[in-house]
């Protein structure tokens, strides 16, 4: 059983906690909105949050991102305190050092470093670009099998997301076949709030500008919905991080995310 003395049953009070760091939570406000708040539960200790979460992709996913240091060893301490309520398996979004923090009761599957990063403003967004076009569920297929030439094991991806209309591609060839990708992992306007993601080029396709297209195109489209536009990146992808920066994007917090199951 859940310890209920943590238990959090208002989005509300979340809100209130992730709204003095929007910068920082686009995924955790996001997260608040129906159909998510029902089919997730929530824990709070002071301002460490954590949030056990059913996004549809067939595991639960955690998010335990904090704002700043001394949040990040709350947030630890609240993690090390539910442990025993967490399920068997489950990806996790949260400080650095969490994998090592909940084992030995769990072991991972792979933990990467990343790095949050927001666009200020579209100040230094080039024009739209011609090429990309906007996909559909229609496309799910498609995306699939561009998204097997990518090999990122922490890369989410749910075919919903195609739904949002924030998905956008680019084609090439006779036959027109796609070769890149930009989408939307979260948009809720009553929070003001977008995650780019899923941003891949086919690796006969890199180093010809279609990641930069798709990316300025998609964040101008998403900057006229709302006020705050982030993403995630790996910090080992330095390529990714220098593309993200020309554009604009700064970083904001390091975190770590992981895979990780229980002990036996």
């Amino acid at each position: 059983m859940s310890p209920p003395a943590l238990r959090v049953t208002e989005p509300a009070v979340l809100a209130d906690l992730y709204g003095r760091h929007p910068d920082v939570h686009p995924y955790g406000l996001a997260d608040l909105d129906e159909p998510f708040w029902s089919r997730s539960t929530w824990y709070r200790e002071g301002d460490a949050a954590v949030g056990v979460l059913d996004l549809g992709s067939g595991e639960p996913v955690l998010y335990a991102i904090a704002a700043d240091a001394d949040l990040d060893a709350a947030t630890l301490t609240l993690l090390e305190r539910l442990a025993p309520h967490l399920p068997d398996h489950f990806v996790i979004t949260g400080p650095t050092g969490l994998a090592d923090r909940l084992a030995p009761g769990f072991d991972p599957d792979w933990v990467i470093p990343h790095v949050k990063m927001i666009l200020p403003d579209g100040d230094r967004l080039p024009p739209d670009d011609p090429r990309v076009g906007w996909l559909d569920r229609g496309a799910a297929d498609a995306v699939v099998a561009l998204r097997e030439t990518g090999g990122d094991a922490s890369a989410f991806f749910v075919p919903a997301l195609l739904d949002t209309g924030f998905y956008a591609g680019i084609e090439a060839g006779e036959d027109g076949a796609l070769v890149a990708v930009a989408g939307v992992h979260v948009l809720s306007e009553a929070h003001g709030v977008a995650a780019i993601g899923n941003v891949l080029t086919h690796p006969a396709h890199r180093r010809q500008g279609l990641a930069r297209a798709l990316t300025a195109t998609l964040a101008r489209r998403l900057l006229a919905r709302v006020p705050v536009l982030g993403l995630n990146v790996g910090t080992a992808n330095t390529g990714a991080r220098a593309l993200y920066e020309s554009l604009g994007f700064v970083p904001v917090v390091q975190y770590e995310e992981a895979e990780l199951r229980r002990a036996h």
